[in-house]
């Protein structure tokens, strides 16, 4: 029976700078109305993309070194002097009268809100429904194979691990195109490799594949 050893899994930070956006035709659009809030229609925009698909990246871009308010869990948008406010995952635990304030206090301010989201929550104040309903909304899409690489190979430079072209390609044709599949699929390799001992190869990713 082969010795296992038990992986420790420190914690890491991926880079969030915007060099290390990976942009391709699925994010795009969203990466320019982020990185250019002048384009905005209005002033709100509402990011949607599924789990992992970058959105905590942008929305990080486009805080960035100004005061943000990152969650309603807290009872601190009345004191908030932000012209730039973000505001992640309101498809969970959504305080609506909260959102509903602060889509006045931006209008108010003049200021710009981001919201985050992987689909449209139901809302029910008919007033903050129309509002996100009248919003200006920009996707993100699947990823393509270009772009199924370039994640692996992040994916795996953010862990410190080196990693083939060989084993990039495999990866690519027998991956889901799902950016949470993706990340799952790295983390299992990641924890394998280390339990086992073993190089990340075509036949460790067999097993897990």
């Amino acid at each position: 029976m082969p010795f296992l050893q038990v992986p420790f899994h420190f914690p890491f930070k991926p880079s969030l700078k915007r060099e290390d956006f990976l942009v391709a035709p699925c994010n795009w659009e969203a990466f320019e109305l982020i990185t250019h809030p002048q384009l905005w229609e209005g002033s709100c925009l509402i990011l949607k993309g599924p789990k992992n698909s970058g959105k905590t990246h942008l929305a990080h871009l486009f805080s960035k070194k100004r005061e943000t308010c990152s969650s309603l869990k807290e009872d601190k948008i009345p004191s908030l002097k932000a012209q730039k406010i973000v505001i992640e995952d309101i498809d969970e635990d959504l305080d609506e009268e909260k959102l509903f304030h602060l889509f006045n206090f931006i209008k108010e301010t003049k200021g710009q809100l981001l919201l985050t989201c992987n689909k449209m929550p139901l809302m029910t104040l008919k007033d903050l429904a129309s509002r996100l309903n009248a919003a200006q909304k920009v996707d993100i899409g699947l990823p393509d194979d270009t772009l199924v690489a370039s994640l692996f190979l992040k994916l795996f430079y953010d862990k410190q691990i080196s990693i083939s072209t060989e084993v990039i390609d495999y990866l690519v044709l027998h991956t889901e195109r799902s950016f949470e599949q993706i990340e799952e699929t790295v983390d299992k390799l990641d924890t394998l490799s280390l339990s086992a001992n073993r190089k990340i190869t075509i036949p460790l990713i067999k097993t897990i594949l």
